[in-house]
């Protein structure tokens, strides 16, 4: 009778600690591919946000550059056109 409830408290652990472990890695690896797509998905959009602001920047100062050039040879041109008329 001792042998008997002996191998049946065995298979009970191994089935219960079968499940339990098989519950630990299913959530570990839902936990871990979790975890692995939101680095991703942060390191995506921080590269990105980065790309886009630089980008943004290098034309914001390109127009400027390009503005402050054209109205400053505008007026050198309107200076000396005026030197010429005297």
């Amino acid at each position: 009778m001792f042998v008997c409830f002996f191998r049946s408290s065995i298979r009970s652990f191994i089935r219960s600690a079968f499940i339990c472990s098989f519950i630990h890695s299913l959530i570990h690896s839902r936990t871990h591919s979790f975890i692995h797509s939101f680095i991703h998905s942060f390191i995506h959009s921080f590269i990105h946000s980065f790309i886009h602001s630089f980008i943004h920047s290098f034309i914001h100062s390109f127009i400027h550059s390009f503005i402050h050039s054209f109205i400053h040879s505008f007026i050198h041109s309107f200076i000396h056109s005026r030197d010429y008329m005297f």
